[in-house]
């Protein structure tokens, strides 16, 4: 069964917001990681490189 031509046309439009939320949430968790590890809140072990790297696979998701 295919769609009706208006029910297309009034579909929503996929905005940039959308994309840049993972983005906002991967940077900041990025920055706040590397901060606390500067200030030697949190040991720089493989609880920090997991969480630094979950950030940058955050940041390059995409919808597809």
């Amino acid at each position: 069964m295919t769609p009706h031509p208006l029910h297309r046309a009034f579909q929503p439009q996929v905005k940039h917001r959308d994309r840049a939320v993972p983005l906002l949430i991967g940077s900041a968790t990025l920055a706040v990681t590397l901060f606390s590890m500067a200030l030697g809140q949190i040991n720089t072990g493989f609880e920090a490189f997991g969480v630094l790297l979950a950030a940058v696979v955050l940041m390059t998701l995409r919808e597809e």
